[in-house]
Parts: C-alpha cells; structure tokens; sequence
C-alpha cells in the first residue's frame, strides 16, 4: 500500500515544493511570546522566539504574522512603537530592526553589540534607549538609525528600561537597579535592598515606581529610588515577577508564576487572578485603563474589564504531540503524550480532542490508519488502542507484550506490525509483533534482550524495516529486516555509532535511517552498505518521510526541517519558523504535508487547493473572484459580508507570499495585481476560523 501511495504521489509533488509552514496549532502560533505593544486599542504587536512578530488589528482577534527577511534573526526580546507607524524590535544576535510602515518591511540598525539586547525604549520619536545582557545601554538621537553605547559601569545583565520623563530613566536586571538624570549620558547604582534578579521596571512618575523580581520580590519608591520599601501584600511569597505595569498613579498589574496581581491603591494591597495553574505569566501591556494583554509562553491572555477576569484568546492545545498521520487529504489525526488524540476533517483548520482511555493517561507514541475510521495508536507504557469511528472512542487491545510500544504500520486492511521494547533499563529488550486480523489480536515475531526497537517501516508486503538501539559497553544504533512479511527478522551486520529514531524505505531496497546528533543514512542495497548523508543538522531526527522518490523531509527535535529534492542524495534547511522539537512528519501529497511536536505544535506546508473547477475550498463556495484570468485588477465578491475583519493573502505558485492585508471586507473588493509577474496565483481569504482558497492566473 505504501508503494502505491509513493507512485502516485511522484504525480503532485513539483508544484508547491517549495511553499512555507504556517501554524495551525496552537493558534495564532506557537513560538515564545517575550513582549508585548500596542499602538492603540486595537493595533498590537507581540514579538518571541525564532524571530516571531504577530500583529493584530482588531484587539486579538485576527493575527497576522509579519515577516522581517531577515535570515539571520534569532529571539526578538523587545518592541516598542513611537507612532502607529514607526517602531522597533531587538533580540539576538545584537539584533535591531525598525519599521515605518507598521510592521509590514523591516530594515536592520548597526549597533557596536556582540551580545543579546533585552529592551528598547523611545522617549520621543527621535531619542531611544536599548539594554544587553552585558550591562550595556545603547541611546539613539536620530530615530533609531544609529546607536552609542552610554557608559554603566556594569556588566550585569539588564532586563528593562523605562523612562518617566525625556531626562529620568532606570534600568534593572541582575542584581542591579541603575538610574540616569541627565538622559543616560551617565548611569549611577541604586541600592535596592535585595540581590535578585530584577525582571520589570515601571515608573508612574520621576518619582514613583516599582521594579519586579525573582522570589516574588516586588519593590516600590517614591523618591526616586533613594530608598525602596518591599510592596507585596497580598502576593504569594516567592513566586517569580515578571513584569509590572500601571495604568493609572494608583491602578497597576503584575503578571507571576499562575496569577496576576491587580493594585488599586498604589501597591499598598493587591489582589490576584488565577488559581496557580496558568503557568508563567510575563509580559504585559494596557493600550487603556480597561482593557489589558499578558503572554505565557505562546499563549495571550486579554481583560476587557480592568483585570478582574482574563480570558484566553489563543486557540488549541499545548499538549506535546508524538505523531501525526493522514488517512486522506482532509482527514488528520495526531497523539499526544498525555493520552489524547486530536482529529481534523477539513485539512487542519480545526482540531479537536478525543480522549483515549477515560480510565489512564498512556503516553501515545504513534498512529495508523488504514481508512478514514479505522485506526491504531500505540503508547509508551504499553498498551494498545484501536478505533472504528473515525477516533470518536477506542478499545484496548491485548497484545500479550507488557513492553513499550513504539511505532505501528498496517500494509492492508489485516495485517499490522508493531515495534517495541524498553529503553529506559541499562539491559534494553526489543520486541515486534504481528497481526493479521486488523488489528484485534497480535502474535509476537521477534523478542530479543540485547537492543529496542522504536521505529518500523515495510515498503512492500513482504519487505520491512525496523531500527532502534543496543547497549553494550557502548551505546549504537541496530537495524532488523524481513523478507517474509515479518514471519523471521535478520539483524544487519552495520551498526551506526548513534541511536536510531525512525526508518523510511522508497523502495524495497532504497531507504533512510535517522538519529541522534543528526545522523541521516542512505542505502540501495536493501541495508547491506550505508552511506553518511550530509545534513544541515545536528540535532536528533525524528521521523521521515517521503512523499514521492524524489522529495522527502526529516524532522529534528530542535525544530528543524530537512528537505531533498534528489532522491535523498543531499539535504537542505527547510526553515520552520519555530525551535519547538518536532517528533513526526506525513505528507498527503507531494506538496501538502504535516509536522507535530512539543507545546502543541502543529505546522502545514502547502496551500489548499481543493478539488473544485474554481479552486474553492471545501467544504462550501464563500466567495467568488472574477476576471479570472486578469491583467490588472480581481475584484472579491463575498456570498454574504463575514463579521470582523478578514485576512487576504496572494501565494505565487512556489507557496512565497506576493500580498497580504488585513480589511473588513465589503462587497466588491478590488485588489490590484498590476505589479505582479504573470502567472498561476493562489489567493487565500480567510474569514475569522473559515478559509478559502482561490487559484487565480496573471497574464
């Protein structure tokens, strides 16, 4: 079955090869958000890892990610806007960028730094300021088009920056509060009180402020940091504070580890949200005295009501995520370690969450699916699940092994394998099992005590491979083979130095092997000789898997994509947009794929285009886009006018963005397409959680 799906698949695969990977969980995206900026009520720009920046228009409930071209950029920790327009981010590597047209172009300012900068600060649209973790405090006088170090006296990392007038200013990081008088041409020590690590600093004049620390150390000073007095009343003790934010002299927040404080009185009591459970709560910002936003980890929180509730605007689960499989092109389910199974039916718009075993949690390692509802999942703590319904319940199923499995794959309607063993004793044991009635009863084929086994793949109905590691002395990688659809195994004489994760064959004899510290292994020869493959990685691959002959991807747990083109002769960087790890990757056509791993993530690459004449996505026609072909201008008809704002954007047929705007859209709506090259388009309009796409042609 899998030959077959491989063939066919060679058809698709050139078109879209080379389109990006966007989020579809969780939703807007899953990166770490560091800081947070909002130019008015609406207009916010939040900013993280691996380079994120996310703008809204409509207070979070549409984002929109923007794009800085920038191939070397790291983790943005800071943003600030001075106009609606004009803004700036910095992060690493000694990276400082700024915008003048909100966020859509971004253009990179030198500055004599080789390390992180942690916060950006504008005082006026001319005059800024930017910390590092080396102590260093860069000023710029020309909007930020260059920048001179001010003198410290420190080395000490520094978190935060904030200036009350264009004169006073503080900065705070480890162990170390600084103030300046004379807009930062010299910086003198403050004495705080506590050695901590100072996360926040907020001022509600040049007198009056309060900084925010580890040890839930939260201090406040009404002469200007002459003397500081501990304000935590109310507060749990020792929980971390990460950031502090006052909208009024008296009204103010500071966001902890689970809760967020809330003074009405100037710190003298406070008060809490949260129950302890929501994780780290950082950065926040109030673009008004009601409405407020605070970040945790990828995801946003927002009050409407002057903090006396937060309600979580991101969408999707942050549940870490084992595997990822694809009955058909809209039909998608991925496992989680915590015992669930997420279910999408119209290409990974939406997901949603079945429970596996309502009377444990196992730790879910893979699925497979032979049809839309027939399905198996395997878990780490051994037992084993099938499903009927399309993933709606599941039943255990014995296996006669109490070992852990690992990897499943059926090559007909009847007959399964299974892969398995223990990997967590000094002594590992291995184990393959066998079914031939779908999945109801199992037979075991290969017991052994010397190596486990956590990856297995038969290209054909007879052919099969299975890898994993052996302990013996020193650590190494094994690989097993059958001939005989699993009835006998033969281990391989060729033994990689490395452990191994997973095993994809194109062929009966063509087929790669991946591992720890980025080991990628190529063999024709059905593994009698290996061959190193030279990989822009180096860290564990996790899975592989090839769409057709030609192209294929691996998987990294540090977030990388790998991707080839010939035949899986070299590799390339197939960049992911995230460091989350990724643990499983699967392809429905050569050009529309899937990823999953850690906090949730979930990335697609492609662009839907759905079986219609008019490119329309299924299910439903919400709109219609005429002249089509054009020349000039595309004019968009909306069936009836969505609520809210809606997201348009223009993909060429390489799956590179040639357009995108955010609009309340009306009808008609024209766009124009009179600079673009001729040639095939796909316009995608999304409407709040529906989407549609449109193939459109330029000549």
């Amino acid at each position: 079955m899998k030959k077959t799906l491989v063939q066919f698949f060679c058809f698709l695969c050139p078109v879209l090869a080379f389109s990006q990977w966007t989020w579809q969980n969780p939703l807007p995206q899953g990166n770490r958000l560091n800081s947070a900026y909002f130019t008015d009520a609406n207009t916010g720009y939040l900013v993280g890892e691996s380079g994120t920046i996310i703008k809204t228009y409509d207070g979070g409930q549409t984002w929109i990610t923007l794009n800085t071209n920038n191939p070397d950029i790291g983790t943005i920790y800071g943003v600030f806007f001075t106009d609606q327009n004009t803004g700036f981010i910095v992060g690493s590597p000694s990276l400082v960028m700024k915008t003048t047209d909100g966020g859509q172009t971004w253009t990179s300012k030198p500055i004599n730094s080789a390390t992180w900068l942690t916060s950006v600060f504008f005082t006026n649209e001319n005059t800024g300021y930017i910390t590092s973790e080396a102590g260093e405090i860069f000023k710029t006088t020309d909007s930020g088009n260059t920048w001179v170090s001010e003198p410290t006296g420190t080395t000490y990392l520094l978190n935060s920056i904030y200036f009350p007038s264009s004169s006073n200013g503080y900065a705070v990081g480890s162990d170390i509060i600084l103030k300046t008088t004379n807009a930062g041409q010299s910086w003198f020590t403050l004495n705080g009180g506590y050695n901590t690590v100072w996360n926040s600093v907020y001022f509600t004049n040049n007198n009056t402020g309060y900084i925010a620390g580890d040890f839930g150390i939260l201090e406040k000073t009404t002469d200007g940091g002459s003397t500081w007095q501990v304000d935590t009343s109310g507060m749990l003790l020792y929980n971390s504070l990460y950031s502090v934010f006052f909208t009024n002299p008296t009204t103010g927040y500071v966001s902890s580890d689970g809760f967020i404080y809330k003074t009405i009185n100037a710190g003298a009591t406070w008060t809490h949200w949260g129950n302890g459970t929501q994780g780290t709560m950082t950065s926040l910002f109030f673009p008004n005295d009601s409405t407020g936003y605070c970040l945790n980890n990828a995801l946003i929180y927002k009050t409407m009501d002057r903090g006396a509730n937060w309600i979580e605007i991101s969408k999707g689960t942050t549940e870490d995520l084992t595997s990822v499989f694809f009955p058909d092109a809209l039909t998608g389910y991925a496992t989680t370690f915590l015992g669930k199974v997420l279910k999408t039916d119209n290409g990974g718009l939406n997901w949603n969450q079945h429970i596996v075993d309502p009377n444990r949690l196992p730790y879910l390692t893979s699925l497979f699916f032979i049809n839309s509802n027939d399905g198996f999942t395997t878990s780490m703590d051994g037992p084993f699940y099938k499903t009927m319904n399309g993933g709606n319940s599941w039943v255990l199923v014995p296996t006669g092994t109490t070992d852990a499995l690992y990897s499943v794959q059926f090559v007909d309607d009847n007959t399964g394998y299974i892969a398995g063993g223990n990997t967590t004793s000094y002594i590992r044991s291995g184990v393959i099992l066998k079914s031939t009635d779908g999945g109801s009863s199992w037979s075991t084929k290969l017991r052994t005590t010397s190596y486990s086994l956590v990856g297995i793949h038969f290209p054909s109905v007879d052919t099969g491979y299975a890898v994993g590691g052996v302990l013996t002395g020193n650590r190494s990688g094994t690989i097993v083979k059958t001939v005989d659809a699993g009835e006998s195994w033969t281990i391989l004489p060729f033994h990689p130095t490395l452990d191994l994760h997973t095993v994809f064959f194109i062929t009966a004899n063509t087929g790669f092997i991946g591992g720890t510290f980025g080991l990628l292994m190529k063999t024709t020869d059905g593994g009698i000789n290996w061959q190193y493959v030279q990989n822009p990685s180096s860290s564990d691959i996790q899975s592989i898997h090839f769409p057709c002959a030609d192209t294929g991807y691996a998987v990294t747990d540090g977030g990388g994509i790998l991707l080839t083109n010939d035949q899986g002769n070299t590799w390339t960087a197939d960049t992911s947009g995230t460091w989350n790890g990724l643990n499983s990757v699967f392809f429905t056509t050569g050009t529309t794929g899937y990823t999953v791993g850690y906090q949730g993530t979930i990335l697609k690459k492609g662009i839907d285009i759905i079986n219609s004449s008019d490119g329309a996505r299924v299910p439903g026609n919400l709109c219609k886009v005429y002249p089509n072909p054009s020349n000039g201008e595309i004019t968009i008809e909306v069936n009836s006018n969505p609520a809210g704002k809606s997201i348009l954007t223009l993909f060429n047929n390489l799956g590179e963005k040639r357009y995108s705007e955010v609009i309340r859209l009306k009808n008609p709506h024209v766009v124009n397409v009179k600079n673009l090259n001729p040639g095939v388009y796909y316009l995608q309009i999304q409407f709040g959680e529906r989407m549609e796409t449109k193939k459109i042609i330029i000549y």
